[in-house]
């Protein structure tokens, strides 16, 4: 009756009717049984399959407190142990059934399982090969392929996976031979692997996400989402899945950032969404907060990130990853101190990660300790001895060192073995302009911007051709030029002089140049300047137009032509009918009245002209007041000779339909000026102008605002005051400020240009920028508001009055306005009491050495009795543009504030102007015990003071400037412009 029972038991259990089976053993057990062990051993091996596993042991335990000796009892003991965290115990178990039965696969194969969960792979092999040795199965090949998979032994992994399949296509082997094949680079037969997993188990939200992380490691990131996509309509609570596909908005986002930066900016938005997701569900998931933290650092939220990664700290204190993405926000922020204790934290925990080595280095270099900078990418190249950006780091620490040579060896052997690596070019590119090799730079730079236009190739662009100029002209270099000029990719009047000579190469405006040059003062026929074609063949070299347009000309030969051209456009409208346009001249004609509007009319004009243009201005006043048709022409050579605005009845041309070079003239000349006038009724007034020669100046500036310039330069946004001056001067000794928040005074800020820049470079900031002039102040105003800008308040105020003002600032900056007052240093002194201790300022005053022309020119209008209204300044440029060189006047010339109305009269007339040297500077900053940054200044520049004075590596010895000037004494031609910090 027992061994029926018995068998009926076994019966049930092989039709899976585990509990009943269970019932059945139970009472033979009550009853006792001749096969106590077997009831036994089969009552623990159901609970087992019915995860009741502390029943389990204790069935196991007794039939072998029966027979100690059965290798299945002994086996099954073993894996119970296991299953109640007791690894040690468990395998003692297997190796004891292993020895009673050497040649039962099942229990090589177990113990090669549980060996492979402890980690020691290396024994689970050597198990698994006893198992197959035995009776090979697909799923002791698929564990096998396991062990490889966690030692890294890849093809190994592949051929134990492959043999698994062969026995049993099986999903998970799919999945498993999909992992190592991703890990072998052999990323299409990873997907193709996966879909073969997808066509066995279509829901399987695993198989989708590894078959997303294949396309993600090809760096096919808009692909790798859809598979994310599907498999999180599958299951969308599923972590992994969501961290993978967040990971591939992230890649995607610097793939696209060059190609469309709105939509860029949004894949961005969405991995952030994505990592938080992904923390709610598991909010100790470390990756998740650290990858959070990540994507927050990309975006600029440096509070957010640095909150993401210190908390993923306080969940694991000892993972690497955080206290690296700790370190580089630190580093963004400028405190190359503390990021540098994150990595070394980093390194701490784990000595072998590349990129905390290179990163450390990167801080140490911030921090001109060079040496120890270099000994940083040593370390991570031995790491890792592929990874380029540690090789073009210590190429950028020895030019840093001033080994330029060794350096431009260095980029160039990294080119030659990486020509697509954009930070080397860009590199490469800023040191050759540093040693003048203009040519090889630009040719470097273009080479660069071919392959990404990054900001940093697009800055160093701007540089190359601010410090050098054109040999050749080409279309790559006209493409280049033009989306410099008008995104743009620096202050265009950095790019004007380099535009000018790319446009003088032109074939066919080159000619009519030199013609309108050679033949001045006479003014040639249309037949004479232009070729067969007439102005309309300008148009093939799209750099002419976005010149005009964005900057003011600073050429003399092109001033000329312009002229000449300006001349005909005149006669041509003179005799234009109402409805005559000639459309295909039009652009050109336009971005000519542009350009004369710029530079607020400085080219010469005679009485005929004057007289022709008043001509035009009545017969399109009658049209105006009469709504009568008009001419095209008429509209643009007036506004080539004058302000459309100071046209009767102008403003209703406001409500014609023009062509577009017309309709841009109506709003750079009617539009604009009446939302300034709207603007200044809009802009406080903080002090009285009640100094003399503070209102004779408010004079001069009232008249126009100026300089008229078009469009701002981006600002590389910044995380504090530090971050930047660490950058600009990375040896000289100050002190950080506390806190994040920045108040800044813009001292003089002219039409708005200065406050711009700096209210975009310091995130967060709030910025007062004040002026005499409420004309440019309007212009600032407008211009900020087109922009979007919120941060900067705009008010009237005289320097010499702000001491009542009741405000301190962390930051001051004033350059091209102290020597303008009366008392310059009693002014400096004024600006100073506004300045918390600690806090910053960035001075310009103008150079005596430098301005030695300037005092020559000066001597010469007085002489001639030129007085600084628009038509005298016009003939008085005239006259110095045509003295002989050595005369000695040649040199304004080269000066772009030559080359307009008011910064002509700024520069030549000004009503009150003094220079200063530097050895006052050095007297006027030991009374104050100012502490001297550095100078705002080229690098070529710099490089070749620190060639004259190796003792000086921060350069800021004002005596050895003082040499340095005399010995190059247009050095500081534009103005002395540097920055000190006030004692704490």
């Amino acid at each position: 009756m027992s061994m029926d029972l018995f068998s009926q038991a076994v019966s049930l259990h092989r039709q899976g009717r585990l509990e009943e089976a269970a019932r059945l053993c139970l009472r033979l057990l009550e009853h006792g049984n001749p096969a106590d062990f077997e009831v036994r051993y089969l009552l623990a091996f159901l609970r087992y399959q019915q995860g009741r596993v502390g029943e389990a042991l204790q069935a196991v335990e007794a039939a072998l407190s029966r027979d100690p000796t059965v290798a299945k009892a002994l086996l099954l003991h073993g894996i119970l142990l296991h299953a109640t965290g007791k690894p040690v115990e468990a395998l003692a178990q297997l190796a004891a059934a292993a020895a009673r039965d050497p040649v039962n696969a099942e229990i090589w194969y177990s113990r090669g399982v549980l060996l492979g969960q402890v980690a020691r792979h290396e024994e689970a092999l050597v198990s698994f090969d006893k198992a197959l040795s035995i009776r090979p199965t697909a799923e002791c090949w698929n564990n096998r392929g396991a062990a490889l998979q966690s030692l890294k032994r890849w093809p190994e992994a592949l051929q134990s996976f492959d043999a698994a399949l062969a026995l049993k296509p099986d999903y998970a082997i799919w999945i498993n031979r999909a992992r190592v094949l991703r890990e072998m680079g052999r990323f299409e037969e990873a997907v193709t692997a996966c879909d073969r997993a997808v066509s066995l188990v279509p829901d399987s939200v695993v198989a989708w996400n590894e078959r997303g992380r294949a396309l993600l490691r090809s760096k096919r990131f808009a692909e790798s989402l859809g598979s994310y996509d599907r498999g999180l309509a599958i299951q969308p609570d599923h972590v992994p899945t969501i961290m993978q596909r967040a990971i591939a908005l992230q890649s995607l986002y610097r793939q696209e950032e060059e190609a469309a930066g709105s939509q860029a900016a949004g894949r961005l938005r969405e991995a952030e969404a994505g990592f938080r997701r992904a923390a709610t569900l598991n909010p100790n998931l470390v990756e998740a907060h650290t990858h959070l933290g990540n994507v927050l650092r990309e975006q600029g939220k440096l509070d957010d990130a640095e909150f993401s990664y210190r908390h993923a700290i306080a969940l694991q204190a000892d993972e690497p990853g955080a206290h690296v993405g700790l370190g580089n926000v630190l580093h963004d922020r400028g405190d190359f101190p503390g990021a540098i204790e994150c990595y070394r934290h980093a390194l701490a925990l784990n000595h072998s990660i590349a990129e905390a080595h290179n990163n450390c280095g990167n801080a140490l270099n911030d921090l001109g300790r060079f040496e120890e900078a270099i000994a940083c990418y040593q370390q991570a190249l031995v790491l890792e001895p592929d990874l380029i950006h540690a090789r073009n780091n210590i190429a950028v620490v020895l030019r840093n060192q001033g080994k330029l040579q060794e350096a431009k060896a260095m980029f160039g052997k990294i080119i030659r073995s990486h020509p697509d690596f954009v930070t080397g070019l860009d590199n490469l590119a800023s040191l050759l302009s540093m040693q003048g090799d203009v040519v090889t730079a630009t040719n470097v730079i273009s080479r660069s911007l071919t392959l990404q236009k990054t900001q940093k190739a697009q800055r160093v662009f701007v540089d190359v051709i601010r410090n050098g100029r054109w040999i050749e002209d080409n279309d790559t270099l006209r493409s280049l030029m033009v989306c410099a000029l008008t995104e743009p990719w620096g202050r265009p009047s950095d790019l004007a002089q380099g535009a000018a000579e790319l446009i003088k190469l032109d074939a066919c405006i080159g000619p009519c140049i030199a013609r309108a040059v050679t033949a001045w003062p006479k003014f040639l026929s249309r037949q004479e300047l232009y070729d067969a074609d007439g102005p309309a063949s300008l148009l093939d070299n799209p750099v002419l137009c976005s010149f005009l347009t964005s900057t003011q000309n600073p050429d003399a030969e092109m001033e000329r032509f312009l002229t000449a051209a300006r001349h005909l456009l005149l006669e041509t409208a003179v005799d234009a009918v109402a409805g005559y346009d000639e459309h295909g001249a039009l652009p050109f004609y336009g971005a000519l009245a542009q350009q004369c509007f710029i530079n607020e009319y400085v080219f010469s004009q005679s009485e005929e002209e004057s007289r022709q243009v008043d001509e035009l201005c009545a017969r399109l006043t009658v049209a105006l007041e009469s709504d009568a048709p008009l001419s095209v022409l008429w509209v643009i050579a007036i506004a080539a000779y004058r302000a459309l605005g100071s046209v009767p009845l102008s403003a209703r041309l406001l409500d014609r339909q023009l062509p577009e070079p017309a309709a841009a003239l109506l709003a750079q000349q009617i539009a604009e000026p009446l939302a300034e006038v709207r603007a200044r009724a809009e802009i406080s007034r903080l002090t009285d102008i009640a100094d003399g020669v503070s209102r004779d100046v408010r004079e001069l500036y009232e008249e126009n605002p100026y300089p008229r310039w078009v469009r701002s330069a981006p600002g590389e946004a910044l995380n504090g005051i530090g971050a930047y001056l660490y950058r600009k001067f990375p040896l000289a000794p100050f002190q950080r400020l506390a806190g994040n928040s920045v108040d800044i005074l813009v001292a003089g800020c002219g039409t708005g240009q200065h406050p711009i820049e700096v209210a975009r470079r310091f995130q967060g900031a709030q910025v007062l920028a004040i002026d005499l002039s409420l004309s440019s102040l309007a212009y600032a105003r407008r211009k900020s508001q087109e922009l979007g800008l919120t941060n900067i308040e705009y008010a009237q105020a005289d320097i010499l009055e702000l001491g009542a003002l009741g405000r301190k600032f962390d930051l001051i900056e004033s350059a091209g306005v102290l020597h303008h007052m009366a008392d310059p240093y009693a002014a400096w002194g004024t600006l100073l009491s506004l300045l918390r201790p600690g806090g910053f300022m960035m001075v310009g005053l103008y150079s005596e050495v430098a301005r030695r022309d300037i005092l020559r020119a000066r001597r010469f209008i007085a002489a001639r009795g030129f007085e600084p209204v628009p038509e005298q300044i016009r003939q008085c440029r005239q006259e110095i543009m045509a003295l002989p060189e050595a005369e000695g006047l040649a040199s304004l010339l080269k000066l772009s504030d030559f080359f307009s109305i008011s910064t002509c009269r700024d520069l030549l007339f000004h009503v009150q102007e003094h220079y200063v040297t530097l050895a006052g500077i050095r007297d006027y900053l030991r009374e104050g015990r100012l502490t001297l940054l550095g100078f705002e200044i080229s690098p070529t520049v710099l490089h070749a003071y620190r060639q004259r004075f190796p003792n000086d590596p921060a350069a800021t010895d004002l005596g050895q400037w003082q040499i340095f000037e005399n010995e190059n004494p247009d050095t500081f031609s534009s103005m002395y412009q540097f920055w000190i910090q006030k004692p704490a």
